[in-house]
């Protein structure tokens, strides 16, 4: 989706498309008629600009009454909380009302199929198209392209303010050649190059590219202050001890000074003494042949012989060889338990994984029988669809069942499995409800992450039409 223009450009915009209806080298002509011609001549796709927003509805009337009687023409009014999916559901149910479809795949093909099916003219009319995200926009703008290279009779009409002819610039790769934007005010072409277009912004704006640089600087600023900081501590660490004392010492008297001389002789002597304590707590703390011995064979100290002196290599040889004797026989007491425990875990695993197997296989047979007959008794009515979760050599169509209604708080539901582009697809539904209008205040009532997810309202008879594909009826 477009970021909202600031209410100064906004003015701005509205200046400049108030200034073409005053400029005499500019005439103006009806913004239907210019719409007439573009979609008979040029065929591309047609992006009328108002920032008032107030004459849209009326030139969107216009071009539906204007339509043959045979064609088949879909009106959607788009807001900022509908996604890419909501939005190309809608388009396929104008168009094809009753009828199934996939509201993932792209507005190309679903529309070109229709077309195929039906060899009827199609008319696209989008009001709010400002709401649109690029890719939507994109996908209707190559509609347009392909009907024109096919020979067929799709329109696509858009109306919206600035925002959706700045998403058009701003992206002009994609749309060149291919699209005509237009003055709802004046009827006059405009340009990617036009004034209307174009966002003035103060010096002291935070862009994108002035966060990025101002946090560069400021990052840069951090690490040479502790580097300043390591530096300085460093310094003073290497220092001579003569030099610390003559530092410290600095406008002292010579009383004060001499004072402080015999203080660092005696932090000397101490620290002398303490690395001689150190040294001989060391050689006291060296390994003897007893200790040796005690700790590989396991006896204790006082079964043995006090050592005479420090232990030699021969000695700790000969207790590294006797502690040898008796490994292989408690190694071959572990391999034996080992085997019996490994042998107790595998049966005990195919076991719980045979009766796991068994569970979710009835359980899905008896949930998907239970939906069967639900429908047969209400043909007529909607449902809210959650989602449509692809099933893999892994899962289960019960435990992705499971996951979903966990992670969402759901408790009424349905599910079925379903066959889509040679994929298997579990699809997980609502309670079924006697009138759409009862299906769309329950999907409200939803929670926020759920109604954001990309659910829609799909019809009973749908449903049975996709299990008896599956089913081969």
């Amino acid at each position: 989706m477009t970021a909202l223009a600031s209410p100064h450009s906004r003015t701005a915009s509205q200046a400049q498309l108030s200034t073409e209806n005053q400029d005499e080298n500019v005439m103006s002509i009806n913004a239907n008629a210019r719409i007439d011609y573009i979609l008979k001549f040029s065929r591309h796709t047609v992006v009328v600009i108002d920032d008032m927003q107030q004459g849209l509805g009326a030139i969107a009337g216009t071009f539906l009454s204007s339509l043959p009687d045979n064609a088949n023409a879909a009106l959607v009014t788009v807001s900022g909380r509908l996604n890419d999916v909501q939005v190309r559901a809608r388009i396929n149910e104008q168009l094809q009302p009753g009828q199934p479809f996939d509201p993932e795949i792209g507005l190309t093909q679903s529309v070109i199929e229709q077309y195929n099916t039906q060899s009827s003219p199609i008319s696209i009319v989008i009001e709010q198209a400002h709401h649109l995200s690029l890719q939507i926009v994109h996908e209707l703008t190559l509609l347009s392209a392909l009907a024109k290279k096919s020979g067929r009779d799709i329109q696509v009409v858009l109306l919206g303010d600035v925002n959706l002819g700045r998403l058009v610039v701003d992206n002009y790769s994609l749309f060149a050649k291919k699209l005509s934007m237009i003055s709802a005010h004046s009827g006059q072409l405009l340009t990617v190059n036009s004034p209307v277009f174009k966002v003035k912004r103060h010096f002291f704006t935070f862009t994108p590219l002035h966060k990025v640089v101002l946090s560069l600087i400021i990052t840069l600023g951090i690490i040479l202050i502790g580097l300043y900081a390591v530096y300085q501590r460093d310094s003073l660490q290497f220092l001579p001890s003569a030099e610390v004392s003559r530092i410290a010492t600095d406008g002292v008297s010579s009383e004060e000074g001499n004072e402080n001389t015999f203080v660092q002789a005696s932090l000397n002597d101490k620290q002398n003494n303490a690395a001689v304590t150190l040294n001989e707590t060391k050689a006291k703390e060296m390994a003897n042949t007893n200790e040796i011995l005690s700790a590989i064979t396991g006896l204790t100290p006082s079964t043995l012989e006090p050592p005479a002196d420090k232990a030699i290599p021969e000695d700790i040889l000969a207790a590294i060889n006797f502690s040898e004797l008796d490994k292989p026989t408690q190694l071959e007491g572990l391999e034996s338990n080992s085997a019996s425990i490994q042998t107790t875990e595998i049966s005990l695993a195919d076991g719980q994984q045979d009766e796991k197997t068994k569970n979710v296989e009835v359980s899905t047979s008896t949930v998907s029988q239970r939906l069967i007959d639900k429908l047969s008794n209400s043909s007529n009515g909607v449902v809210i669809q959650f989602a449509a979760l692809e099933l893999t050599n892994e899962t289960s169509s019960f435990e992705l069942v499971e996951r979903f209604v966990t992670q969402f708080g759901v408790t009424e539901y349905d599910f079925y499995e379903r066959q889509m582009n040679g994929r298997s697809f579990v699809v997980i539904t609502s309670q079924v409800f006697a009138e759409r209008e009862d299906a769309a205040n329950a999907m409200l009532a939803l929670p926020t992450q759920l109604q954001n997810s990309g659910i829609w309202l799909k019809s009973v008879s749908t449903i049975q039409k996709e299990i008896e594909l599956i089913s081969g009826n």
